[in-house]
């Protein structure tokens, strides 16, 4: 191991200026005079006066603090063990004697040197000490010395980097001839393959054939009853003719009509072998067969030189969706609304729809539908459509064509994965919390915690689940935040991208687990038609209704929080603090299951009254359940709140170091509000700001620390507490203050920290993904691919507990070391999962990429119909990238664009199939493979 050079303090492991200058007291309050230090505690590594010493120790008893006189007579001994110093730590940066080194260091050996070693190679030849008055020259002599190994260093440097280039182009090349090898192998096989299959292939192309066959005559035979139902002679006949040229027709009236609106009957004829064909088919089978080779293409543009006039063609393909260019008209006949019958024209619902006007032209998006038992006529846009019973299909137009829904068990937690996909609108499936990072109110950044945001906009409550739209929206200059409906967001200056949730005034939605149909989430009961109580609605349990209330004190009420619904509301919502009285405004009650008893009290100047079981009751919803105390009214602690379980205070406080607190992060309710907040970590000394605090309930016992240079005492049980609230998990670390590495945090396990960083090669690293606490920031965050070499910005980092081993890397240019047992860690939270290939190094295939098992790559492509590709949907690794994604349908041959692919583990077969003009090829077993997202 390298000796250090910047360690001219070895022989007391204590400052110069402790002998040199006078040294003031550590712990003093900054807003008093500072006294001089006479004592060093070599436990907490700091200086203190008598007073200071005396009253921090008070806990600490164990600490090793002694007299700097004392320090100073023998500097060569250990002070707790009064035996020499033998070794020197890099990980306490001091010096250790036997015992030493046997107690502290055992889990980082190697990261101690001799004393010895030290003096010979760094202290005799500058033949100075400590008290020395040569200090100037000897920083000289070690500045000289510093440059000189700085110089060697390079020196290795590049002769190493010789070599391993060397090693490297002697790997390509064997690399190449085996490529070469393998590549000639598998096109032998894959020829082979394919010679083999061709005979095999040339059937399936025929059976495919005569089923589709079949089917259109099937479908024409159907087609043929239902219109010989509507009097329609002539198009029955034309049907006849193209499913047999001895089609004949013979016009009968039946006595005993059968058919609506009094249609004659008609008698069918052909040739006994069409007869029997038609009688032997199984339109299931057929069907079912022929989805197994049809490919389901989910939109398919019908060409614009041939529009039908209806989809009576279509009525078997059920669910999918076709692009129609249609001029719209007012004639023809269309039964129904919204949801037309197939054999609808089409130039005229799509009018009725609202999607064209008359004579307007354009594509729209039609859905084919199953049938309904009956479809309602109505008259829209200057356009009537007629009523009718059951039918046997149907379809609608798609008017929301630029909604995409995100499956459910896809949901992301952010939007910063579709951040360039500005004015694109995601469905997405989304449980509210109030946990996470939220900037900005109405519109976040699109790295703003989804399931927050929601329940800040209102859509959601925390807990409720339901679909809501999201728009993606350009960045913003600033994004203000705010609290709504119990949750707080944060302001952010310029960014790069946002989004907004749709439809932000109309009430939010819930998808039940029976039921996929959206219901509202509260009903807003007209401003004129206010009840009194809620006796009309008891039997609505679960629902919630937005009512316009006066605060009065008159009228009967019985129970707290939890009222009868018979209770008179304007009283109980003075009573629960909704409102005062005489003071208006639109409030939210919940209908709930009655209870066995409801206890009356006083409050807000209201009493209310004790009730036993009654069938029916309901609840005022807080959205807002912070108070907020007046600046002027702080209190000294909470003592005067700690029958209010769980509510939120928010308080104005000035951070100080006075007053007495038990516990830690759960404090007593008496505990001193301005000392506890400093112990928090949520205000400095002398700092002042608004924070947010929980009552709890009691606790058996409350734990004292020292933390943020404020000591807190141990308690038994106690009947009260209080918690403050964190807001933000994420704390940001000044520009000004960026650490060299993380070992300041090593203790805070599990807290993330937003640091801004350059890139450097310089420093030491420990590791890969996962980095010892003492890792050099800048050099690790290039190695993990966040920022380049000189590139700066802001990153996050979690701080981690030890690991048994680090293992040592080279990535992005940088080289970490192994390492073995230490204790924390520390890993860079990647928000951003999707690595960029630059457009000038787009890759054929992702073969050189095989081993990134979930890794997500953005890749800019070209559509053709040139290369090899095996499978659908899922590819294997080796196939041409240009190919499959014409395959995959994300673009068209010759066109460009980004486009997203995710490596994923090998499958045991590969289907080939034909989508979007591209065919693929069947494969076995192969070891790894790709898709699109």
């Amino acid at each position: 191991m390298q000796i250090p050079t910047n360690i001219i303090t070895l022989p007391t492991s204590i400052p110069v200026q402790v002998q040199q200058n006078l040294t003031l007291c550590f712990n003093c309050p900054q807003n008093q005079v500072k006294q001089p230090a006479l004592y060093f505690c070599f436990d907490c590594q700091s200086y203190y006066c008598p007073d200071c010493n005396s009253s921090v120790h008070k806990n600490f008893s164990g600490h090793n603090s002694k007299l700097i006189s004392e320090i100073e007579k023998n500097p060569n001994l250990c002070l707790e063990h009064q035996k020499k110093y033998e070794k020197y730590c890099y990980e306490h940066c001091s010096m250790m004697c036997p015992d030493c080194f046997e107690s502290k260091c055992q889990n980082h050996k190697s990261k101690t040197v001799s004393i010895n070693d030290v003096f010979e190679k760094i202290i005799s030849p500058m033949k100075i000490s400590v008290n020395s008055n040569s200090v100037e020259q000897s920083i000289e002599y070690l500045e000289l010395k510093k440059q000189n190994l700085e110089r060697q260093k390079q020196i290795n440097v590049s002769a190493l980097n010789e070599m391993i280039f060397g090693l490297q182009k002697t790997g390509e090349q064997i690399k190449q001839q085996v490529d070469h090898k393998i590549a000639q192998l598998i096109k032998f096989s894959k020829e082979q393959s394919f010679n083999e299959t061709k005979s095999v292939n040339s059937i399936l192309t025929n059976t495919t054939r005569e089923l589709s066959l079949l089917k259109n005559n099937v479908n024409l035979v159907q087609h043929f009853q239902e219109l010989i139902l509507q009097n329609e002679i002539i198009e029955a006949t034309k049907i006849g003719l193209a499913l047999n040229p001895k089609f004949q027709m013979n016009q009968s009236q039946s006595k005993s009509n059968q058919f609506v609106n009094s249609k004659p009957q008609y008698k069918l004829t052909f040739d006994r072998e069409v007869v029997n064909m038609i009688n032997k088919m199984d339109l299931k089978k057929i069907n079912e067969e022929t989805e197994e080779i049809k490919k389901e293409e989910g939109l398919e543009r019908i060409p614009q030189n041939k529009t039908p006039k209806n989809l009576w063609r279509y009525k078997e393909r059920i669910n999918e969706i076709f692009e129609i260019y249609i001029t719209g008209a007012n004639s023809g006949s269309a039964w129904g609304s919204g949801v037309y019958t197939y054999d609808s024209t089409l130039s005229k619902s799509v009018v009725h729809a609202g999607l064209l006007g008359i004579g307007e032209s354009g594509w729209v998006k039609v859905k084919i539908l199953p049938g309904k038992q009956s479809y309602s006529g109505t008259t829209r846009n200057g356009v009537s459509t007629l009523n009718y019973g059951n039918y046997g299909g149907s379809y609608q137009f798609i008017k929301e064509e630029s909604i995409e829904q995100i499956p459910q068990n896809q949901t992301p937690r952010n939007l910063s994965v579709y951040q360039r996909r500005i004015n694109q609108i995601f469905e997405i499936y989304i449980t509210g919390a109030n946990s996470g990072s939220v900037w900005g109110s109405d519109i976040y950044t699109y790295d703003s915690t989804l399931s927050k945001s929601a329940v800040h906009a209102g859509l959601l409550g925390i807990g409720e689940s339901g679909w809501v739209k999201v728009k993606i929206l350009p960045g913003e200059k600033s994004y203000l935040g705010t609290t709504r409906n119990g949750v707080s967001t944060l302001n952010y200056g310029n960014f790069g991208g946002s989004y907004k949730f749709v439809d932000q005034n109309i009430c939010a939605t819930n998808l039940t687990n029976n039921s996929e149909t959206k219901k509202p989430k509260y009903e807003r009961i007209p401003q004129n038609q206010t009840p009194r109580n809620l006796s009309g609605y008891k039997g609505r349990i679960n629902e919630i209704f937005e009512i316009y209330l006066t605060g009065a004190n008159s009228g009967s009420v019985w129970g707290s929080d939890v009222y009868t619904y018979d209770s008179t509301l304007s009283k109980s919502v003075v009573h629960v603090g909704l409102l005062g009285i005489g003071e208006s405004g639109w409030v939210k009650v919940k209908i709930l299951p009655g209870k066995q008893s409801y206890l009356g009290t006083t409050r807000n100047g209201v009493t209310t009254t004790n009730y036993g079981n009654y069938g029916g009751s309901y609840q005022f919803i807080k959205e807002e359940s912070i108070e907020q105390i007046p600046q002027n009214q702080t209190p000294r602690n909470l003592s005067g709140y700690k029958g209010r379980i769980n509510e939120i205070f928010e308080i104005y406080l000035t951070g100080a170091n006075s007053g007495s607190v038990w516990g830690s992060d759960v404090y007593t309710y008496d505990s001193t509000l301005s000392k506890s907040v400093v112990h928090a970590g949520l205000l400095g000394i002398g700092e002042s700001g608004w924070v947010k605090v929980k009552i709890l309930p009691g606790k058996q016992s409350y734990l004292g620390t020292t933390r943020n240079g404020v000591t807190t005492t141990n308690y038994g049980n106690y009947g009260g507490s209080y918690q403050f609230i964190k807001e933000e998990s994420i704390e940001r670390i000044p520009q000004n203050q960026t650490p060299r590495n993380l070992s300041g945090y090593k203790g805070r396990i599990n807290e993330i920290f937003e640091i801004y960083l350059t890139g450097a090669n310089s420093g030491s690293v420990w590791g890969s993904d996962v980095y010892t606490y003492d890792s050099t920031l800048s050099k690790s965050v290039v190695h993990v691919g966040l920022l380049g070499i000189g590139e700066s910005g802001w990153v996050k980092v979690k701080i981690l507990p030890g690991k048994q081993s680090y293992l040592g890397t080279t990535r992005n240019g940088v080289t970490t070391t192994n390492y073995g047992n230490y204790g924390g860690s520390y890993q860079f939270i990647k928000e951003e999962s999707i690595e960029r290939i630059p457009q000038n190094q787009t890759p054929r295939n992702l073969t050189a990429y095989k081993r990134r098992i979930n890794e997500i790559f953005e890749i800019y492509l070209t559509g053709t119909n040139s290369g090899s590709v095996w499978g659908s949907d899922i590819y294997t690794y080796d196939s041409t990238l240009s190919k499959s994604v014409v395959h995959a349908g994300l673009l068209g041959i010759g066109e460009s664009g980004w486009v997203k692919v995710k490596l994923l583990p090998g499958m045991q077969s590969y289907l080939g199939t034909t989508r979007n003009g591209v065919t693929t090829t069947n494969y076995g077993k192969y070891g790894g493979s790709y898709k699109f997202i």
